[in-house]
């Protein structure tokens, strides 16, 4: 949208498009994946709390639809038909579970539903180990690590305003449309 000198106001409506599509997309791939409980995916994903949160312009669309995804993951390896997982779920199962944990920090803990699926299905208890291990360091490491450079990233921007101004980068001080020309914004011109 800013490529093509959209407002704020188109902007805004882009932004929510675009992640009530994402979240529609990665409630299909759930959906597509689950070995069962197909119908369950595609009942929550219809609630109209959970269509709500998809057309918002909030990072919990996405949360909810890579939480679909890695349950349904999850299920396809524990219940699915295939005696050994392929690498190809493997990569699937630990990407899901990453980008997961960079939504919102308790979110990591979806991953230790893990525990579900049975060694066999693996192949040896070692690999399990590993592989079990590996995602919760991950997903661990990545949800503290984002939450706490989430935070010295807003704590940076109110310090680099000025005295007067602590909040500026949220709530300007001055919404005069002198000073929020750069924006083009509708409302500007309306102030």
């Amino acid at each position: 949208g800013k490529l093509f000198g959209a407002n704020l106001l188109y902007l805004l409506y882009l932004g929510r498009l675009f992640n009530l599509m994402t979240a529609l997309l990665l409630v299909f791939l759930a959906i597509r994946f689950a070995p069962a409980f197909q119908w369950i995916f595609a009942a929550v994903g219809m609630l109209p709390m959970t269509l709500y949160q998809f057309g918002s312009l909030s990072y919990d669309a996405a949360t909810i639809g890579l939480s679909f995804l890695l349950i349904s993951l999850i299920l396809k390896m524990a219940f699915g038909a295939v005696e050994f997982s392929r690498k190809k779920e493997l990569i699937w199962l630990i990407v899901t579970a990453l980008l997961l944990a960079t939504s919102k920090p308790p979110y990591f803990l979806i991953a230790l539903s893990f525990l579900i699926i049975p060694v066999v299905k693996i192949g040896t208890i070692r690999r399990y180990a590993i592989i079990f291990a590996g995602i919760i360091a991950g997903t661990l490491l990545i949800s503290q690590a984002w939450e706490y450079s989430r935070k010295v990233a807003l704590k940076l921007a109110i310090e680099t305003t000025s005295e007067s101004e602590p909040m500026a980068l949220f709530f300007p001080a001055d919404p005069s449309p002198e000073r929020l020309t750069g924006f083009s914004n509708p409302l500007a011109k309306a102030l």
